[in-house]
């Protein structure tokens, strides 16, 4: 009878299993079919799209080489082929590599270094390769190899980052981005597919070295390994004015805060700038164990003190606005959006475009629950939408839609599976 009873459990158990990957596996088919297979074959890299694509894409492309799934990287194949066929006919300006065509490179200068661990080089257009290596050096103080352009004596990433850090301001995430697009280049260049010049090495071993000073010298241990950037360097940030409220009163009046530290939203961009660091400094064993600990310690501040877990009244995952776990207002009457803020919670949409996934391990387990939660009541929605910006936006992700499309339930579903450790 104890024998029966055991291979009923098992049998059960089993079906639980079979049910769920099953189930997982055609909804992730046909969500990935009705957004991205659509979304991409549109411009994603000009002013409409280059911000939200270098977001909502860096998952899923990781996802498609992860499962090696040819259908789903010759998607990527075509996007960055026909982007490297643009970049053909036009000359490269500065406004073209601003904050937004920056995290459309962003996602370029990923999608090589994978192609390099998939053995699918032949894949990358040249275009692409001289396009992002001559401007990402260029704006570090050097001529545009290829384009014979001169360079900017009035623009210096690697000056602007050490003004700001001589001053204690925070790093601008424009400036992070600039980095670890270097980074992900000297990577494809180590593995001898595309030569530095010794000026260009330089510059990338120059960064190497000042973002380790960077991630030293401003984290802030709060308890064993969790730890906080740049506590301080944003009180007297107009973003932060309000943060000691919790709600728009009648009479509110901004004020210098204390001990701040970086909003949820802007921080969830650096678990892969950690990987990426890590992956630069794989020579030196000490380096590459202080970045493991700070992987570490992020996440454990994350799963500690920044998300909350469903309830009763809120039946969806939410994260708190700052990093330290506090939740004011954010951005009370910023330019995009008179009289409004960032409420309690209302950062909390990011976390649906799964980049939190990159401190890897448990951050699988939590995105999975996430995913669970879809299709979003409309509490949800109303916190992940928050304020929503006035920029125009492409449909396929444009806010609430991206949450009600099946784009963001995707994004979660991918985040549950891809072991981060396996390609890092």
């Amino acid at each position: 009878m104890k024998k029966i009873i055991v291979i009923l459990i098992v049998l059960t158990m089993l079906e639980t299993i079979f049910i769920y990957y099953y189930t997982n596996s055609c909804n992730e088919k046909e969500l990935w079919q009705s957004t991205i297979s659509n979304y991409i074959k549109d411009e994603l890299w000009n002013d409409l799209n280059s911000y939200d694509a270098g977001h909502t894409l860096l998952v899923p492309m990781f996802y498609a080489f992860y499962e090696d799934d040819n259908d789903k990287k010759n998607e990527f194949h075509d996007l960055f082929n026909r982007y490297a066929d643009y970049l053909k006919d036009i000359n490269y300006e500065y406004d073209f590599w601003d904050l937004n065509h920056m995290q459309f490179n962003f996602l370029a200068s990923n999608y090589i270094n994978l192609c390099v661990q998939y053995n699918e080089t032949s894949r990358i257009p040249n275009e692409l390769l001289d396009y992002l290596y001559d401007e990402s050096f260029f704006y570090c103080q050097l001529a545009r190899k290829k384009y014979k352009i001169e360079e900017k004596t009035n623009y210096n990433v690697l000056v602007a980052i050490e003004r700001d850090f001589g001053l204690e301001k925070p790093i601008a995430d424009l400036y992070q981005f600039q980095c670890m697009i270097i980074l992900n280049l000297k990577q494809f260049s180590d593995c001898g597919c595309y030569e530095l010049s010794e000026e260009r090495e330089k510059i990338a071993n120059n960064i190497i070295e000042l973002l380790y000073t960077i991630y030293t010298d401003r984290v802030y241990f709060t308890n064993g390994n969790k730890w906080l950037m740049s506590v301080g360097a944003f009180d007297d940030n107009e973003d932060y004015a309000y943060m000691s409220y919790d709600s728009i009163e009648e009479n509110i009046y901004p004020s210098v805060q204390e001990s701040t530290t970086w909003d949820t939203s802007h921080f969830a961009r650096v678990p892969i700038f950690l990987r990426i660091m890590k992956r630069a400094n794989i020579e030196n064993q000490e380096r590459v164990e202080y970045y493991d600990r700070r992987i570490t310690g992020l996440k454990e501040q994350f799963l500690e003190n920044v998300i909350v877990l469903p309830d009763k009244e809120n039946e969806y995952y939410r994260t708190t606005n700052y990093m330290d776990g506090r939740n004011g207002l954010y951005r009370y009457n910023y330019k995009t959006q008179k009289d409004t803020a960032y409420l309690p919670y209302q950062l909390s949409g990011t976390l649906c475009l799964g980049w939190w996934c990159f401190l890897g391990d448990e951050l699988n387990q939590t995105y999975k629950k996430i995913y669970e939660t879809f299709p979003l009541n409309d509490k949800a929605l109303e916190i992940y939408v928050g304020p929503n910006t006035t920029r125009q936006r492409n449909f396929y992700v444009e806010w609430p839609n991206y949450f009600e499309n099946g784009f963001a339930e995707l994004n979660c579903l991918l985040a549950s599976k891809i072991e981060i450790d396996n390609l890092f």
